[in-house]
Order: structure tokens, then sequence, then C-alpha cells
């Protein structure tokens, strides 16, 4: 089995380049739930369509939870939390996402700083 540092190899880009453009414009680096499916099912020998059906409750859980106003945390990752603001088109919800310690850590990182 590959650590997560051997499967995050495939989303590093080439030294230099950054994985957001220029405002309107798609990033380099872009994250969609097959993508994440294929990778599982590369790494592991899964069915994609079990990993996609898993993925998509977990995402229904998630959503479920923050609706119900309830605290997500995913251990190494970070803390979601739906919040509900006021802006001049009336109230509205937003996610707030906290970064978890060892997310914070590989950002500062891949960064550079220390």
């Amino acid at each position: 089995m590959q650590g997560s540092s051997d499967r995050s190899k495939q989303l590093r880009q080439e030294p230099g380049e950054k994985a957001t453009g220029k405002k309107g414009e798609t990033p380099k680096v872009l994250i969609t739930l097959p993508f994440i499916a294929d990778s599982i099912a590369g790494n592991h020998g899964l069915h994609k369509d079990v990993i996609r059906a898993v993925l998509d409750d977990c995402i229904s859980m998630i959503s479920y939870a923050l609706v119900n106003d309830c605290k997500v945390r995913i251990e190494n990752f970070g803390s979601l939390r739906l919040k509900q603001t006021r802006s001049h088109l009336g109230d509205c919800a937003k996610v707030s996402f906290k970064m978890g310690r060892r997310l914070k850590i590989m950002a500062h990182e891949a960064r550079g700083e220390s």
C-alpha cells in the first residue's frame, strides 16, 4: 500500500507553476470526484463505481451534518461549519473551513515557509 505522500505526487506541478490562474480562469490543478475515484481505484484495485458511491455518501453525510448545524471535523484535514451571514441581498449561509494541524504544516512546507 502506498503512503499518502506517494499518492500526492500525481498532483504536484512543475517547479514554478502555480495552482491558480488569473481571475476567472480554471486552475491548472483541479481535483474532482471522478479524479479521486480513479486515483483510489488505480491504487487499490477497487471498482470505480463502488468508490464513487462511497465518496457520494461521504459528501451527503457532510452536507446533511452542516445543514443540521453540526460541526464536521475530518482528522488531519480540518473542520467545516455552516455560518449564517447577512449581505446586501439578505441572509445567506457560508461554509467556514479551519485547517487541521497536519494540513497546515503541509501547506507551510509546500510554500517553503518554516
